[in-house]
């Protein structure tokens, strides 16, 4: 099955299409929304971040620090 290609005539078409329609305030307003929600959006993502990809730090005391065969200070028994 072949497809014709589609030809359009813009000299027809009203001015300002495809917004012709609406009030350019309807556009600015719905603008606004759509870039509202993609603020809260981000927002929401780093919320859950904060909230569930953090862990407690552990209560446990670290190893205490230790002099190396190098001589330099390591930690947790490393060289």
């Amino acid at each position: 099955m072949t497809t014709q290609p589609h030809v359009i005539d813009k000299s027809k078409l009203p001015p300002l299409f495809p917004t012709h329609r609406h009030d350019p305030a309807f556009w600015c307003s719905l603008g606004r929304a759509v870039a509202t929600f993609g603020f809260l959006e981000e927002m929401l993502k780093r919320a859950v971040l904060a909230l569930k990809g953090t862990v407690p730090a552990p209560e446990e005391e670290p190893r205490p620090l230790r002099r190396c065969r190098t001589g330099a200070t390591c930690w947790n028994g490393r060289s």
